[in-house]
């Protein structure tokens, strides 16, 4: 199994993004990280009737991703923060998608964590 050389940390925006329309994120290169990892979003200032589907995309080369259905999040409240933790892994590039119905809110974090080993 090895020892984990570092955490690997990326921010999948680079500034808070407010959004009522569909947005997806920067993508992170995974290569190199073990086989599992997790995703923190922090959302507030939700305005409007919020109704917001959030989701993981990931793909092999990127360039053509396809979302992972399990990971999806339904979104009616104002603010909050959800993490995925995802285990097994066969992709190099992740990034998270936003499906909006209806309202406006700010997404200030995306933050992915993962870890390398030697």
């Amino acid at each position: 199994m090895g020892v984990i050389d570092s955490i690997v940390r990326s921010e999948l925006i680079d500034s808070p993004e407010t959004i009522s329309s569909d947005f997806t994120s920067n993508s992170v290169d995974m290569s190199g990280v073990e086989e599992s990892f997790s995703v923190q979003l922090d959302y507030s200032n939700g305005n409007g009737s919020v109704d917001m589907t959030f989701f993981l995309e990931v793909s092999v080369d990127g360039n053509a991703y396809v979302p992972i259905t399990e990971t999806e999040f339904d979104v009616t409240d104002d603010s909050g923060v959800m993490i995925w933790e995802v285990v097994g892994r066969g992709v190099n590039f992740l990034r998270v998608a936003t499906t909006v119905v209806g309202g406006q809110l700010t997404i200030d974090n995306i933050s992915y964590s993962g870890n390398r080993r030697h």
